[in-house]
């Protein structure tokens, strides 16, 4: 195996954001008298935004107030990010220099919108280690399937057998499989079931693993 490229999702996988995100959208949703089970919650990670939206009008009905549910949505999360900063995942800063030293180039491919996505990654100091950042509104078809991997691939100007894909969510690590890349899976909130574990080359507890999993084959 020669891997040339990595691919990182960033919630979950880069950033400990999913625990606030979920957090986000349980208060969101309290505010305007309705509920998600744990479940569903944990179903919706990995997904673009708008395939989030129709899944809220087809459980909440034509009427759910979105616009309002995602305003306060972002402003909690917000609110968290800016008392605390952009919690990193352990392992990310050294698996990144890392592959700076090792001449293995790296993206982020994220089911995030841009105008989210970008401002986290900015204020996490990690910007300058990307070759490309791969938002949700870059592809039409979004995580499970494999399209936004492979668009990372092809900004990497790499082959996807050559590429790494590193994720948390089931939607994503189906994704990185169904790219055709090495797929690397470091479960954060979701406890992997069996679909998730056979989609996964490799899982590892945290990216402190991954990093010496990579160092031991170079």
């Amino acid at each position: 195996m020669k891997i040339q490229g990595l691919v990182f999702d960033m919630d979950g996988t880069m950033f400990d954001t999913e625990i606030i995100s979920a957090a986000a959208m349980r208060h969101s949703l309290d505010t305007l008298g309705l509920s998600l089970t744990q479940e569903e919650i944990f179903q919706c990670m990995g997904l673009p935004g708008r395939v989030i939206r129709d899944r809220l009008f087809s459980r909440f009905g034509p009427d759910f107030a979105f616009d309002t549910y995602l305003e306060r949505k972002i402003a909690y999360q917000n609110a968290v990010i800016d008392q605390n900063g952009v919690p990193l995942k352990k392992g990310l800063l050294p698996l990144l220099q890392y592959a700076k030293e090792a001449g293995i180039t790296c993206a982020v491919a994220t089911s995030t919108s841009r105008g989210r996505a970008l401002p986290l990654i900015r204020r996490s100091g990690t910007e300058g280690y990307f070759i490309s950042i791969i938002c949700g509104e870059d592809t039409a078809i979004g995580k499970p399937a494999p399209d936004i991997y492979l668009l990372a691939a092809k900004r990497l100007g790499l082959k996807p057998e050559h590429c790494a894909g590193i994720e948390d969510s089931k939607n994503g690590i189906l994704s990185v499989r169904r790219a055709g890349m090495f797929s690397v899976l470091v479960p954060d909130m979701i406890v992997p079931d069996a679909e998730m574990q056979n989609a996964a080359d490799l899982m590892c507890d945290s990216l402190l693993d991954v990093l010496t999993f990579f160092k031991q084959r170079t």
